[in-house]
């Protein structure tokens, strides 16, 4: 359990899949490419999630503002890490 692994039961795993958008990835280093090509997306979402976890709500309309502000501010640290 927490390992990589190859195969599952003697069965190999397939790594690859498809976003909604129709972009394909294979494997762990595609996923990522595709992920960092969208980091605004992906940020934008992974705020949202992470926020509805820690109000343990779905999020409403109005939650809008909370999440842009919030997802700003992550740009921003992490734009300011690299540099």
């Amino acid at each position: 359990m927490g390992r990589w692994r190859e195969s599952d039961q003697g069965q190999p795993i397939d790594t690859s899949g498809e976003l909604v958008d129709g972009r394909k990835f294979k494997g762990v280093e595609d996923l990522k490419s595709v992920l960092l090509s969208r980091k605004e997306d992906f940020t934008r979402a992974f705020v949202q999630h992470m926020l509805a976890y820690a109000l343990g709500r779905k999020l409403d309309y109005y939650d809008a503002t909370t999440v842009r502000e919030i997802t700003a501010l992550v740009a921003r640290m992490t734009t300011s890490s690299r540099g």
